[in-house]
């Protein structure tokens, strides 16, 4: 099975390219079915990139010289570079995000979704994230890099996007809401509380589209741990109380309208003598 075309047809059955000899193809000048699809609408360059092997940087930058298209999408709406994030080495992956490319929005900034709304960001792995912060900064949906590792509960992705830009934690995406709300819809407890201590305590207090901070959403979620953990860092005061008690009776959340409205009157505001 030596050539291009066979191999590509092969790849349903075994889901691998022999680099060594694509790349001898490539180098004597069998270049002939570059543009070959597997049975998924997969390129040759997709496939190339979702194999690991020391030569395959040297396979890409032939295909790219012989342009192959990077912003070509298979079956699924993903490309090249979707596949890159999720499979390959961030030097391949950067490599690919200088190639000009037609997939840019009217801003300016890189927005590809594959049929399922996700950028290449949703599928990177922890290793590759970083490389994706500065084109893919949020998508069509509005959602950011950090909004969508929290959604995937891939806290090795979160630690490194943390770290490079701790900003992110409170600001709030266009979707809507920012990584303290997303914590407490997914019921991230650990999550919630190591991002909270990650942020100064004002921005706790930031709110949703929808007006909310995230103890307004636990208390009218009535999620006692999310309370909890968030009543331990909370510069609150009466006010906050007050506030918090219109939301627990608006939700029907009768129980929480009467522990804080006990705290209120007793001025004991340690929520562990209450729940």
């Amino acid at each position: 099975m030596n050539t291009i075309s066979e191999q590509m047809q092969a790849i349903s059955i075994n889901d691998q390219l022999n680099i060594p000899i694509l790349l001898h193809q490539l180098q004597t000048g069998d270049v002939a079915d570059i543009y070959s699809e597997d049975d998924r609408g997969r390129t040759l360059l997709m496939n190339v990139c979702r194999v690991r092997h020391d030569d395959t940087m040297r396979v890409v930058r032939h295909l790219i010289s012989r342009h192959a298209l990077l912003d070509y999408q298979d079956f699924d709406g993903k490309t090249a570079i979707h596949y890159a994030a999720e499979f390959n080495t961030p030097e391949l992956l950067n490599y690919l995000l200088t190639v000009p490319a037609d997939f840019m929005n009217r801003d300016g900034e890189r927005i590809l979704e594959d049929n399922y709304g996700c950028t290449p960001v949703f599928y990177a792995s922890a290793e590759n994230i970083v490389a994706l912060l500065n084109d893919w900064r949020v998508d069509n949906n509005g959602m950011t890099p950090l909004l969508y590792k929290i959604k995937q509960g891939d806290m090795a992705s979160i630690g490194i996007i943390v770290n490079e830009r701790p900003e992110e934690i409170a600001k709030v995406a266009p979707c809507g809401y920012n990584a303290l709300h997303a914590a407490v819809a997914m019921k991230n407890y650990s999550l919630l509380a190591a991002l909270i201590y990650a942020v100064p305590a004002g921005d706790v207090k930031v709110k949703n589209r929808n007006g909310m901070t995230v103890m307004d959403m636990a208390i009218s979620g009535q999620d006692q741990e999310a309370v909890k953990i968030l009543w331990e860092s909370w510069a609150f005061n009466e006010r906050d109380i007050d506030n918090w008690i219109g939301i627990a009776a608006s939700c029907g959340q009768e129980t929480w309208r009467e522990i804080l409205d006990t705290m209120k009157r007793n001025r004991r505001f340690s929520i562990k003598h209450y729940v």
